[in-house]
């Protein structure tokens, strides 16, 4: 709606009261997590990686069988006077601000049980194939601490910080759904969301999932579908937490070689309960008057022939190299 036109006050015009002198506010305190809105007053400088941290990219490099996987460390010095350290593992950057000492560390342990399983080796080698050779395109995935769930989003080139466009992992080292009144700490959905069954590796195997169909530039995030009694339930949530005809079911049933990884297939061979559904109880609960009930629940409800078909064509486009 048009803003409504203004007309000239016909009052005189009175003194105004004297006002008193403002005081200068004091700068508002820096958060962990907004370095990237701060100007670095140098380019990275490398620093030495500590012996614990260097002991865990060793063991990446050997479960990748990449012994030239190129790893270092940098320090960018911020406007605030704070500092930003960026450990590289191939194309991973690895950041931690001086207000969140231990990222580093705690992420490059979960890494570590990521790369030593077939699911992580065909993440990580899916994302380390964006180096900038044999013809393609450098490519980055950032990873930085988050207090909350873990969310991955496109990320474009930050030459400051030596980072190429690719996408960003933000997550928290922490195990577990915070809730624990979730449906996912409940036995009948399976508990996968409870402390000891959805430790942090998972939750940062599932974000690389994404990370990778990012920088393969294949992710669809818009396309939905009807799970259950949930309408809008993405495909690229369903690809990440192996649901449905994502799910790898011959080789979580020891019946096939791995062909497909998600979090289902990593919960797998670390041994923990699979991951019944995204974010809903909706998704797997039984429709019509079974759902008033306590009665039995329904794991894993059949999609419409509409809805399967728009699932086939996202794992058609969404190809994972072994």
């Amino acid at each position: 709606m048009p803003s409504k036109l203004k007309l000239p006050s016909l009052k005189s015009p009175t003194a105004s009261a004297p006002q008193a002198p403002s005081t200068p506010k004091s700068p508002a305190k820096a958060k962990p997590d907004d370095w990237y809105m701060k100007k670095p007053l140098s380019a990275p400088k490398p620093v030495s990686q500590p012996p614990e941290e260097k002991t865990l990219t060793d063991g990446i490099r050997r479960d990748l069988l990449s012994p030239g996987l190129p790893v270092r460390t940098e320090e960018v010095a911020l406007e605030d006077n704070r500092k930003v350290r960026i450990t590289t593992v191939g194309q991973l950057k690895i950041g931690e601000t001086d207000k969140q000492p231990g990222f580093t560390l705690a992420a490059l342990q979960d890494l570590k049980k990521i790369s030593s399983t077939q699911t992580g080796r065909m993440e990580l080698n899916g994302i380390n194939r964006h180096s900038g050779l044999n013809g393609t395109a450098e490519k980055h995935v950032q990873i930085w601490k988050k207090e909350e769930s873990g969310t991955t989003d496109k990320a474009g080139a930050s030459k400051a910080f030596g980072i190429q466009e690719g996408s960003k992992v933000e997550y928290s080292p922490t195990d577990g759904i915070p809730d624990p009144k979730h449906a996912s700490h409940k036995g009948k959905y399976g508990a996968w969301g409870t402390p000891q069954n959805k430790p942090s590796d998972s939750t940062l195997l599932h974000e690389l999932h994404h990370a990778r169909e990012y920088v393969d530039g294949t992710i669809d995030t818009k396309t939905t579908v009807k799970r259950g009694n949930k309408q809008d339930l993405s495909l690229s949530e369903m690809s990440a937490a192996g649901l449905d005809g994502f799910k790898d079911s011959a080789f979580i049933d020891g019946k096939g070689k791995l062909t497909r990884p998600s979090e289902n297939t990593y919960r797998h061979e670390q041994g923990l309960p699979q991951r019944t559904f995204y974010a809903d109880k909706a998704e797997v609960k039984n429709s019509g008057v079974n759902r008033l009930l306590k009665g039995s629940v329904d794991l894993e409800p059949k999609l419409s022939q509409e809805d399967a078909a728009k699932l086939a064509a996202y794992k058609k486009k969404t190809p994972v190299s072994g």
